[in-house]
């Protein structure tokens, strides 16, 4: 039974990851299929559980997230958009339920499903990409595509370094995949996400040197990818800085509309509605900025910032 379960859970992390709806409307609605069907097992799961001992216990972390998700449920009563919001809190159920399940797996099992399914799955997304690239891979856009690929692939890069589990033969599978994925990142794929991620990893690189006191190499080991971005103009390139002022834009204005309601914020799944009201207040600091939001017409979808997006919608209480 619990071997099933160890399958069962890499199997559900490869079709999250692969399935889409290619030239469909919304290719992740089959993704949100493979998920809820999880979470409708894991149900079934825990039903049977309490039939058996009449009790199921949780940890401090499960109880604080559900709490969490219970405050953002009630902020649909104040919320600007309670519909939207009442799917993200759906959602946000759904996934409590996923790691409630995962938390009570025992943990080499849960390692080795990790590693199974990570390493499939980033094959099959090499696979996928190379094979629909005007869809990129299914994913939707580059961004989205870099994104799947910089989660999968440290878990990826952890299976070709185990030692002590059990399936320690898929090192041997894992380390093929982990090449041909970096090779689609730097030369197939476009986005620039992959360089920012890179940054992200050289800087951990860096204070795990610092704290094993090897201060010169984690200096010189930082700052010279640093340079060669400053000195080859990519750090300077249109593309670069466009993306960041973009993002900096709509994060003032996030930060704007939080300061409106600093404490319980403006509900779950507010953010789109509320969003059109402040587009435009940083033109009132920074006047020759512009605005990304060409036509009008155009919605920002999201903050792009996780921290930001959730002071806008659930205050600091919710933060």
């Amino acid at each position: 039974m619990t071997r099933a379960v160890g399958f069962g859970a890499a199997g559900l992390l490869i079709l999250a990851a692969l399935i889409y709806g290619l030239k469909t409307g919304s290719p992740i609605i089959p993704r949100w299929m493979v998920i809820y069907c999880g979470a409708a097992l894991t149900l079934a799961l825990f039903a049977v559980s309490v039939y058996r001992s009449r009790i199921i216990k949780f940890t401090t972390s499960e109880l604080v997230s559900a709490g969490f998700i219970a405050y953002l449920a009630l902020t649909l009563a104040w919320s600007s958009d309670p519909r939207d919001g009442a799917l993200t809190v759906e959602a946000m159920g759904v996934l409590w339920l996923l790691y409630v399940a995962l938390q009570r797996l025992p943990r080499p099992l849960l390692g080795g499903a990790v590693y199974v399914g990570s390493t499939i799955a980033l094959f099959g997304a090499v696979v996928f990409g190379f094979a629909y690239q005007p869809y990129y891979g299914g994913v939707g856009n580059e961004n989205y595509q870099m994104e799947l690929f910089c989660v999968l692939l440290p878990l990826v890069v952890a299976a070709w370094c185990a030692i002590r589990t059990p399936v320690w033969w898929m090192r041997f599978f894992a380390l093929p995949v982990t090449l041909a994925a970096l090779y689609f990142m730097v030369f197939v794929n476009l986005s620039d996400s992959k360089w920012v991620a890179m940054m992200a990893v050289l800087f951990a690189l860096a204070i795990w040197l610092v704290k094993r006191r090897h201060y010169y190499i984690a200096s010189f080991g930082f700052l010279i990818p640093v340079n060669l971005a400053l000195w080859s103009g990519w750090a300077t390139s249109s593309v670069v800085i466009k993306a960041i002022s973009h993002r900096l834009e709509i994060g003032f204005n996030t930060f704007v509309l939080w300061f409106e309601k600093p404490f319980f914020g403006h509900g779950v799944g507010s953010f789109n509605f509320e969003y059109g009201r402040v587009q435009e207040a940083h033109l009132q600091w920074f006047p020759l900025m512009d605005t990304v939001l060409h036509p009008s017409s155009v919605f920002a979808g999201a903050a792009h910032n996780e921290l930001l997006q959730l002071a806008a919608e659930a205050g600091l209480v919710g933060v």
